[in-house]
């Protein structure tokens, strides 16, 4: 590290992080280097990078925080709403990136395969609730992605049951990419059974939405004939209508099943 970088290190961290953005990648990488050592001396500035309009500033700064959010002593951060924010998205990040990792899948739902026990990630993540729905779904999104990550994450948007979740979920039915389990199952599969933790009020219109719209139809109408007993096939019209008028009737019931009093 050249004299004038540690003159920087002790006197000023605005300078490193301006740094941050040099056309030279060894200043990038020595400036980088130079703020990880700071530690939470360099917070309040690194905070303020997060805003850069310099992409590689800001991630660079985003991963910088994260490092030292997670030494910060928790009553500290929870003066900090910030700070909070931060390090809650640093550790779901961290999580995901164990789920990914992980070479089993959560079988729970899957009665043959109970005998499973979840990860410690995959538990982690459900108490954080809702402020991890969105990086779960990028997850389970992820073509790029094995199957098997996509499918704990999956797994993991039935268990959250959060309404934001329902329309990729519905989307995800047709996807017919299998993981390693032994029950060959595949992610239009965990779509299905997460669907199943949905109440029907909260599922039912987006079903029938993704009916008209989708090019691959079939397995919807056959989660639909699954859910409710009715056998209208991949036919969207057919759907809306039972659908509104047990709506008019008032027997648009939120129970996990609309089998009963069709």
């Amino acid at each position: 590290m050249t004299a004038m970088l540690l003159c920087l290190l002790v006197q000023d961290p605005l300078r490193l992080i301006e740094r941050l953005s040099s056309d030279d990648m060894d200043a990038r990488v020595d400036a980088t280097a130079a703020l990880a050592r700071l530690g939470d001396t360099a917070l309040v500035p690194l905070l303020a990078a997060l805003d850069s309009t310099d992409a590689e500033v800001a991630a660079r700064a985003h991963d910088l925080i994260c490092n030292v959010a997670m030494a910060i002593p928790d009553d500290v951060v929870r003066r900090h709403r910030r700070l909070q924010e931060i390090r809650t998205r640093c550790e779901i990040s961290s999580l995901i990136a164990r789920l990914e990792l992980e070479s089993f899948v959560v079988y729970e739902a899957s009665p043959t395969m109970r005998a499973r026990d979840p990860s410690l990630s995959y538990g982690r993540l459900l108490e954080l609730g809702g402020a991890a729905i969105r990086p779960i779904l990028d997850v389970a999104l992820d073509r790029s992605l094995p199957p098997d990550p996509r499918i704990v994450a999956v797994r993991l948007l039935g268990k959250a049951s959060d309404s934001r979740a329902v329309d990729s979920l519905v989307g995800l039915l047709s996807c017919r990419a299998t993981g390693n389990s032994p029950i060959g199952e595949s992610v239009g599969d965990a779509a299905s059974l997460a669907l199943d933790q949905f109440p029907d009020f909260a599922l039912m219109r987006s079903l029938i939405d993704a009916l008209h719209a989708s090019n691959d139809r079939e397995p919807i109408g056959r989660y639909l004939n699954r859910r409710t007993g009715r056998d209208f096939g991949a036919d969207a019209a057919a759907w809306n209508a039972w659908w509104e008028a047990r709506v008019r009737n008032g027997a648009a019931t939120c129970a996990p099943s609309l089998n009963a009093g069709r």
